[in-house]
């Protein structure tokens, strides 16, 4: 008689509430991905919906500041009252 192996248990293989039955990629940093999303107001199941597309969308505006659009800010908002 052969002995009985059972699967691993559903939360031992963690999708990190991706809808997909398949793990997400361990290569991609989603806890920082999905930390970001809620960061700019992206709620989780949103967040598991969006195309590559539309994330490069929301994230371009989230990019650092050059040096320019630094300068450019500055020059747009001076803070009053302050020696220039």
């Amino acid at each position: 008689m052969h002995p009985i192996v059972l699967a691993k248990p559903l939360h031992a293989t963690s999708t990190m509430g991706c809808p997909s039955s398949k793990p997400p990629n361990p290569m991609l940093p989603w806890p920082d991905l999905l930390r970001t999303a809620l960061a700019l107001g992206v709620q989780p199941d949103a967040f598991w919906r969006l195309s590559v597309a539309e994330w490069r969308a929301l994230t371009a505006a989230a990019a650092p500041l050059t040096r320019t659009d630094l300068a450019a800010l500055i020059a747009a908002h001076p803070d009053e009252g302050m020696p220039s």
